[in-house]
């Protein structure tokens, strides 16, 4: 059971870091446009900042998850030593 949860809370993550790298792109190419004042440029800025600072969260998340599924097999393994 617990290992099912575990499983859709990091492909929940995966979702979420997978949408934020589309936003992040979106927001990319909207500072690349040509037509955006300063403040609108420093806005999106922030944004951006604020979306690389969420999947770096995101990343670490589910790296954490992924481990946990796999420290049984590793004291099983280091058991058998």
């Amino acid at each position: 059971m617990e290992t099912s949860v575990r499983k859709l809370e990091i492909q929940s993550l995966k979702e979420r870091l997978a949408l934020s790298h589309k936003a992040g792109a979106s927001l990319a190419r909207e500072f690349e446009s040509g037509t955006l004042t300063p403040d609108e440029k420093a806005e999106i800025a922030h944004r951006w900042d604020h979306a690389l600072k969420e999947r770096y969260g995101l990343q670490l998340a589910i790296d954490q998850l992924e481990r946990m599924g796999c420290e049984p097999e590793i004291d099983a393994a280091q058991a058998d030593c």
